[in-house]
């Protein structure tokens, strides 16, 4: 029996390539994981259902338990989902030579393995998409509304030459990020356990995300394409720069086209919403510095008590007990 633990202990405890964590093989040990976990703890309780509390959520055993006793269908789903991160799991086993392989090779048999090379696909294809599509987005709003004109004259930038290469990449930019955020929201609408994820939040942010994008082609392609160009630098950026200096001047918007209007208005409320959406992972990478020093990453507890495992329904009270409850009395046999 030593030899059996001792052996569990030295293949998954001690190798981070046995990895028995399922959202470590897709996010490593960033902060994006802390969400990965708590978007399982969401899916069980989808399913109706509270995880156990001796092991995180994300483990392989709580899914599989997940599945057998509880949904197959959502269960194999969340399977599904990590498929890439079981295949590398049972390569590092089999390089091991440990019998554990052929358990994790019985489990990716039983998964339809052709739907998961097609999602991973499709997210490969859409999010650099959207988010490189974005960045140029960002960079083009970011010179266009904090620049003054006077200093792109003094670089030898004219006015025609301005108008054509915002007009040109801004359109390019755009119609790349609305393509790949409609990627991402189909992939998210048909994969189950994303979907099973999906907050309230996620939707508001996703619907003001698509109106944003939409208003800001609509404003470069028509106000500035199609119809008569409109010099918004000369009323726009200099509004959008006093208000940074406390000094708002709301004459300059009075003429302002509706479409620039409209942007900005819905371009607010994504700012506004901005705290409490998934969108937050993009200040993720200011703490880069201080991951490396980091505190070590608890992903099992070692007390001498072991809290009984659970999947016992949503909403019934007296069935899980707290950390700091005290421990039930010992059976008598």
């Amino acid at each position: 029996m030593l030899a059996t633990q001792q052996h569990y202990v030295e293949t998954f405890d001690l190798r981070r390539r046995c990895c028995q964590y399922s959202s470590y093989w897709s996010t490593g040990d960033t902060s994006n994981r802390g969400r990965a976990i708590v978007d399982f703890k969401r899916i069980y309780r989808s399913a109706g259902v509270l995880p156990p509390e001796d092991e995180l959520p994300d483990h392989l055993t709580v899914v599989l338990e997940f599945a057998a006793t509880t949904d197959q269908s959502l269960g194999t789903a969340l399977l599904v989902s990590h498929h890439a991160g079981l295949a590398l799991l049972a390569d590092a086993l089999r390089e091991q030579g440990t019998a554990y392989a052929r358990g994790v090779e019985a489990v990716l048999a039983t998964l339809p393995a052709p739907s998961q090379l097609y999602e991973s696909r499709l997210l490969r294809f859409a999010s650099p998409l959207f988010h490189f599509g974005l960045l140029v987005v960002i960079v083009g709003h970011v010179i266009g509304l904090l620049i003054p004109e006077s200093w792109t004259a003094a670089l030898g930038v004219s006015e025609q030459l301005y108008h054509v290469v915002a007009v040109g990449l801004g359109a390019l930019a755009g119609v790349c990020t609305l393509v790949g955020v409609a990627l991402l929201i189909y992939r998210r609408r048909r994969n189950g356990p994303v979907f099973s994820a999906t907050t309230g939040n996620d939707k508001a942010m996703y619907l003001v995300l698509v109106g944003a994008i939409v208003l800001g082609l609509l404003t470069t392609v028509l106000a500035n394409g199609i119809i008569e160009g409109y010099d918004y630098r000369a009323t726009v950026s200099p509004w959008f720069r006093s208000i940074f200096v406390l000094q708002p001047d709301a004459g300059l918007m009075v003429d302002v086209p509706w479409s620039f209007k409209a942007h900005i208005l819905v371009g607010m409320l994504l700012f506004a919403l901005f705290p409490f959406t998934r969108l937050v992972h993009a200040f993720s990478g200011f703490a880069a510095v201080r991951y490396l020093f980091r505190p070590y990453v608890v992903y099992r507890s070692r007390a001498a008590t072991r809290t009984r495992r659970g999947w016992e329904p949503v909403g019934v009270a007296n069935q899980r007990r707290g950390k700091h409850d005290s421990p039930r009395p010992a059976r008598k046999h």
